[in-house]
């Protein structure tokens, strides 16, 4: 039986380590560290423009009625009735997306009016436009 000399093993024994070492240091991969500060913030999507943009009091252009929409979901369709008096309609709204929204409104009878809109914004306007392309312009009340 050969026997190997201390110097052979200690010397097979270092070049094993460094070994070892080169392997797993060229395995791992430095991690990015981002931190919450440094992260850009994704931008907003156009649904989400589209919901703040919403939000607030639009006066018809060249008529008297208007719309007021709230943060959940709930609206007023505030026009003059045949006296000049202003009638309130209650009602709820969504976006389907950014340039889509369906609106239902409950009158005094408590009877029930849904519709769906096609909606342009435009600089401090919101254009809705009927299922039979009928547009009706409304500007942005301060």
């Amino acid at each position: 039986m050969k026997t190997i000399s201390y110097k052979t093993r200690t010397f097979s024994w270092i070049v094993f380590m460094i070994a070892g070492m080169v392997v797993a240091l060229s395995c791992s991969q430095p991690k990015a560290v981002v931190s919450a500060a440094s992260a850009p913030t994704p931008p907003p999507s156009r649904l989400a423009i589209a919901q703040a943009t919403i939000l607030g009091r639009w006066q018809m252009i060249n008529g008297t009625q208007f719309y007021s929409f709230y943060r959940d979901g709930t609206m007023d369709l505030v026009f003059n009735n045949a006296f000049g008096t202003a009638i309130t309609n209650p009602g709820t709204y969504q976006l389907i997306d950014e340039s889509h929204i369906r609106t239902q409104t409950r009158d005094a009878f408590n009877f029930a009016t849904a519709a769906t809109y096609e909606l342009k914004f435009g600089t401090g306007t919101a254009t809705f436009v009927d299922a039979q392309g009928r547009a009706v312009q409304y500007q942005k009340a301060q």
